[in-house]
């Protein structure tokens, strides 16, 4: 019977594999949506500063001002790149696990039926 209990605890391991590995899958689409989201707002702000430089290209001071506005959410935008990498990297990574995870459960449960049939 210690064998039929071992099958079940591999099986009930596996359903909880697969609800992690759903929700991993959730998290990279949601990652996905904000890289979207992020680089759409970046066109938006390139085109705006490009349409404020061409505007205001006379004002000097405004121009000064508005080159180290731009510059600031160039630096913003950086890291919000970064982090989005990072966390992409962190999904990746436990994806990985997961399914390394997911592989020595399933190779253990077709060691317990060989073991059973033996």
């Amino acid at each position: 019977m210690k064998k039929e209990d071992e099958r079940l605890q591999i099986k009930t391991q596996l359903r909880q594999l697969a609800d992690e590995q759903t929700e991993n899958r959730h998290a990279f689409a949601r990652y996905e949506q904000d890289e979207q989201t992020l680089f759409e707002i970046q066109q938006k702000n390139r085109r705006l500063f490009d349409n404020l430089f061409y505007s205001w290209n006379k004002d000097r001071q405004l121009l000064n001002q508005l080159e180290q506005q731009h510059n600031e959410l160039f630096d913003h935008q950086q890291k919000l790149r970064e982090e989005l990498e990072n966390k992409k990297d962190c999904i990746l990574q436990e994806n990985k696990r997961l399914n390394n995870v997911e592989d020595n459960l399933y190779r253990d449960l077709r060691s317990l039926e060989k073991e059973g049939k033996s």
